[in-house]
């Protein structure tokens, strides 16, 4: 999914290498988190609203990704949002959109320095490199160019292990899409966004094997940077087939955890905490960011938990000291 606002990783991870936690047949192997920045009352949180996220992150595992343009802060500057994180206790899981850079020497000059900084200075464990990138319409051209950012990163000499992410639902409908896998190798491993209800009418309608074709695209590790259903149930006149409910969101994490125990699966983060924006049942909706407005997993407009947030952590909400 594009987003237009700062969203993150959060991986949870305060351990190096590729380690996953397997709690036996059944049981939820990868480390969860949520996938963006999210507190209540978006998209003009309040300082309260913002001290009450970052203790409820705190209780879903202490590290806090970001998933930025490289130049968001301007060229060869840190992403602001980077240090804002460290500053709030996180150890920063970063994703960064990077293709902007692409054919031009000034700017890869400048990201090839902030680069150097980033990974100097924050040694973060996991580093994404372009977001959906098998949705690119130059799509060899990104692939080079992230292979050539990989190793660079690589070059470096820092324990940083590198991915880029893939949008699953659009890589089922390719023919290529162990091509497109194979193409970046110089990644570490391979992250993918999903949103199951582009396929499937109900949470529990999604079958058990449904990630199964990961095995035959790639060996490498795996992530979920994105997992989401909405809990809005009218998404007319864009998207008239998508159904949703706090329900599906519940069945979905049932099926979720069912389909990716057994694989190298290193984190996977819900699309977020707080529902995006207020919605309203009944009223149009227009675009896929509107679809996803109802895709968290607390109201946007308070600390009201949907029934999907404890089956994601596997246990009770957190609640703000």
């Amino acid at each position: 999914m594009r987003l237009t606002v700062a969203t993150v990783v959060v991986a949870g991870l305060l351990t190096t290498g590729f380690t996953c936690t397997v709690s036996g047949p059944g049981g939820f192997s990868p480390v969860v988190g949520i996938a963006s920045l999210s507190p209540a009352h978006e998209p003009t949180p309040s300082t309260s609203d913002w001290s009450s996220y970052w203790l409820q992150m705190r209780g879903q595992g202490g590290s806090q990704g970001i998933n930025v343009p490289w130049d968001d802060s301007g060229a060869g500057v840190i992403p602001a949002a980077i240090p804002y994180v460290t500053q709030a206790g996180f150890a920063p899981v970063m994703v960064l959109g990077v293709t902007s850079a692409m054919g031009d020497s000034g700017k890869m000059a400048s990201l090839e320095a902030m680069l150097t900084t980033l990974v100097k200075q924050y040694s973060p464990v996991y580093l994404g490199l372009g977001n959906e990138i098998d949705e690119e319409s130059s799509f060899d051209d990104v692939a080079a160019f992230v292979n050539q950012l990989a190793d660079y990163v690589h070059s470096l000499g820092k324990p940083t292990a590198v991915f880029t992410v893939f949008q699953y639902e659009h890589m089922l409908g390719l023919p290529d899409a162990a091509d497109r896998i194979a193409a970046v190798a110089s990644v570490d491993f391979v992250a993918f966004t999903t949103y199951p209800f582009l396929r499937y009418s109900t949470g529990d309608a999604v079958p058990s094997d449904y990630y199964d074709p990961i095995a035959t695209w790639t060996n490498l590790p795996i992530a979920f940077s994105e997992v989401g259903w909405p809990s809005r149930a009218d998404n007319g006149p864009a998207y008239p087939n998508v159904r949703g409910s706090e329900q599906d969101q519940l069945d979905l994490i049932q099926t979720f955890r069912a389909a990716v125990t057994g694989y190298p699966t290193l984190f996977a983060n819900w699309f977020a905490l707080h529902d995006s924006a207020a919605w309203v049942e009944g009223a149009p909706v227009a675009t896929f960011e509107d679809v996803v407005q109802s895709a968290g997993l607390m109201a946007n407009d308070s600390n009201d938990s949907k029934a999907a947030l404890a089956s994601w952590l596997n246990r009770s909400a957190p609640e703000p000291e």
